[in-house]
């Protein structure tokens, strides 16, 4: 597919380069630059950028802006030259697909749809200070951005076309329609946008009206009703009127809040994040469908949450509703999902490829922590984590699937120590049960430094966290997070390498009654009330940290959590819990400090609201019935 792009431009230097680079990276083919009597330097900038893109130039000498006329040209020019479709462009409009792709978005047109009508968004005019005519708005700078515009005459703002190639087409007035095309013209919804910058500064608008509108009094050809909104710009030059309609278009940061508050005017990082920094958005098509399909569902949720809230004050009479809380509050209340879906935005921007945000699984968590509720960033990091190891991840939920997984915890230093615990496991009937074995990395990894990344080869899940006793509860709830997003299990069974399986019959009736209590966690259950009555040395003499060992526990205390060492049942509700702290709550794992896995866990649970269940009476037990300390079995020896 061939896409060309038509631009009658008129001293735009400030924007001609941004809308090509823009355009370009988009999918658009070639460029028919038509320059109408331009008297900075847009020419030169036209030709330098020739050198780097497929630009065709032209100079039209005429100055009674026969829009129709020239625009026609230019598209029958694209379609002499091999276009299958032309974007008859303006250098303040630019056209986004949603999918960041325009060639992918244009190839998924019906071959009937012969034209596209697209709406078009004025970025909004925000004001310096309340200093009059003083608002500036660019492609650079603006992400503020109208729901419906309307143009200078208070009327909704006329949308623009895209068609299919024709070398019979005629292009109207304005790039609003065309003749000359069978088929049907279509709406084109919010598959596509324009974000329009007609306000730049005031000087240049004046500029731009003083020229565009005497154009239009010295052309005889156009009818009079045509580009009326240049000849009414024009007509207030001679007066105070064209200040007055600056001014009434500018808006100040209480009106852009309730205007965001009220969805009049909605946020859009796209363009400045690339002129920024320019990211081919094409790359990379499959994941950025995931992107595109995680944003659009962001913002229908954040969306609904936002009405919701404001629901809260809609019974409130408004002579009132500066004196209620939640009026006040309000804007504070929205600022973590907004955020969050801001940078959502930004992701197809910043990254291309599943590995490539893998890496950057820290600034994902952030991103969660800003408003966890949003239960499609789960599904998303679910598809994420499947994406990046698809073999791996595909073995690991075949390997769950409907089966009671039986975790064990250990280490790379102990893994030879534990074959007596993953050999006695063998025992169970392996369509029912799958044992797996869990290590770290024996480097030391922050928080901050771990990347989404495992490992699984049917026996062994490999996570990118430490391999130590102090970060024991890092590894483990990294673990949790993965069962969650990739696997079903029925239960699964966590325990320590320094157990092994005692009694088949023991233990798979113990394992039923559990199963049938479907409790989000099962164990034995330990805990306080009081911070001061738990125990605070466990750790001494085990961590790899010398500071860390000497130093007592950090972290709250939850009143009831499973004994890690004495192993303990998840059903997916408990896993999800687990999965939930450890994506929301990254610099809590981050402290350096020792984290007790067990006691993460309680914490975890309360915070979900789901159940923890004792045992039963076993008090003199040491673990889960039909298991034993591997100690044990050698003293009996």
């Amino acid at each position: 597919m061939k896409v060309s792009m038509t631009l009658l431009v008129r001293n735009e230097r400030d924007l001609i380069e941004a809308n090509i680079r823009f355009h370009h990276a988009l999918g658009v083919d070639k460029f028919i630059v038509m320059d109408n009597l331009s008297t900075d330097d847009t020419a030169d900038i036209v030709r330098q950028l020739s050198h780097e893109f497929n630009i065709e130039y032209f100079f039209q000498a005429e100055d009674n802006y026969n829009q129709s006329l020239w625009v026609t040209q230019m598209a029958r020019y694209a379609a002499q030259n091999e276009a299958d479709w032309v974007i008859n462009n303006d250098a303040d409009e630019f056209w986004m697909p949603r999918n960041g792709n325009l060639k992918d978005f244009l190839t998924s047109i019906r071959p009937e749809v012969s034209a596209l009508y697209v709406n078009r968004h004025n970025a909004v005019l925000i004001e310096d200070n309340q200093v009059p005519v003083s608002g500036k708005c660019t492609p650079e700078t603006s992400v503020h951005f109208e729901t419906q515009s309307m143009d200078n005459r208070g009327q909704p703002l006329y949308s623009k076309i895209l068609h299919r190639a024709s070398e019979n087409i005629i292009v109207k007035q304005g790039n609003h329609d065309v003749i000359g095309l069978s088929g049907s013209f279509e709406a084109a919804g919010n598959k596509v946008k324009i974000l329009h910058f007609p306000y730049c500064n005031f000087d240049k608008y004046k500029k731009k009206i003083q020229y565009g509108g005497a154009a239009y009094e010295r052309n005889n050809i156009v009818p009079k009703d045509m580009g009326d909104h240049w000849r009414t710009q024009y007509s207030l030059l001679q007066s105070e009127g064209l200040h007055n309609f600056w001014k009434s278009i500018s808006i100040n940061s209480l009106n852009l809040e309730r205007g965001l508050l009220n969805g009049q005017i909605f946020v859009e990082k796209t363009l400045t994040k690339f002129l920024k920094d320019p990211i081919n958005p094409c790359k990379g098509k499959d994941f950025s469908n995931l992107l595109v399909n995680l944003t659009d569902k962001t913002t229908q949720y954040v969306d609904n949450f936002v009405k919701i809230q404001k629901s809260l004050i809609k019974h409130v009479p408004i002579q009132e509703r500066f004196k209620h809380p939640m009026h006040y509050n309000l804007p504070f209340a929205l600022q973590g999902p907004r955020e969050h879906l801001s940078q959502i935005e930004n992701l197809s921007l910043n990254f291309s490829t599943p590995q490539h945000i893998a890496s950057a699984f820290p600034k994902l968590r952030d991103i969660f922590s800003l408003f966890p509720r949003n239960i499609h960033f789960r599904t998303f990091l679910s598809q994420l984590c499947y994406l990046i190891n698809v073999s791996d991840a595909q073995k690991l939920r075949n390997d769950c699937k409907g089966k009671r997984v039986i975790l064990v915890t250990s280490c790379k230093h102990k893994f030879d120590d534990c074959y007596d615990t993953r050999t006695s496991f063998n025992q169970l009937p392996k369509e029912d049960y799958h044992l797996i074995t869990l290590l770290g990395e024996t480097d030391i990894k922050t928080e901050n430094q771990t990347d989404l990344s495992f490992s699984y080869d049917g026996q062994i899940l490999r996570v990118p966290a430490s391999d130590n006793y102090e970060h024991l509860h890092r590894k483990v709830f990294y673990a949790f997070m993965l069962f969650d997003l990739l696997t079903r299990p029925s239960i699964l069974i966590k325990i320590d390498d320094d157990l092994m399986l005692n009694n088949v019959a023991i233990f798979k009736t113990c394992l039923d009654k559990i199963a049938q209590q479907n409790s989000a966690c099962t164990g034995r259950i330990l805990g306080s009330a009081y911070h001061k009555d738990q125990l605070h040395g466990w750790h001494i003499g085990k961590c790899s940290d010398k500071i860390i060992d000497q130093r007592g526990y950090q972290y709250p205390l939850p009143s009831k959590y499973p004994a890690g060492g004495f192993g303990y049942v998840m059903t997916s509700q408990g896993l999800s819990a687990c999965s939930y702290m450890y994506l929301a709550m990254k610099e809590f794992f981050g402290q350096q400090t020792v984290g007790l896995e067990d006691a993460f866990v309680g914490l975890a649970l309360k915070a979900a609201g789901v159940g923890l269940k004792s045992i039963g009476q076993l008090e003199s037990l040491i673990c889960l019935p039909g298991l034993m300390q591997r100690t044990h079995t050698k003293l009996n020896k």
